[in-house]
C-alpha cells in the first residue's frame, strides 16, 4: 500500500520443526525418560528439561508456583491443581 507521505509493507516468515526421541533403552539400558538443565537458585526447583521415549526432544518443564506459605516456604501446584 502506498500513498503520498506514507507507504506500508509486510513481510512475513514462518517456519515448524518436530522431532521425536524413538529410544533411550537397549538390552542393556532401561530408562523412560531422562531430565536436563537443573533450574538452581531459591528454591531448588529441579530439572527444566524432561525427553521421554517416543516424545518430543527438549519438552520444557516447570513447577506452577502457588505462592508462600505462612512461614515463607514455596507452595507449588499438584497435578491435580491442589496446593
Amino acid at each position: 500500500m502506498s500513498k503520498a507521505n506514507f507507504q506500508w509493507k509486510m513481510d512475513l516468515a514462518a517456519s515448524h520443526a518436530s522431532n521425536k526421541m524413538e529410544k533411550f533403552s537397549d538390552d542393556i539400558y532401561k530408562v523412560n525418560f531422562r531430565t536436563f538443565a537443573p533450574i538452581g537458585g531459591s528454591g531448588a526447583l529441579g530439572d527444566a528439561i524432561r525427553t521421554f521415549e517416543g516424545g518430543a526432544i527438549g519438552t520444557f518443564y516447570g513447577k506452577r508456583f502457588a505462592g508462600f506459605t505462612e512461614d515463607g516456604k514455596w507452595l507449588f501446584y499438584k497435578r491435580d491443581g491442589s496446593v
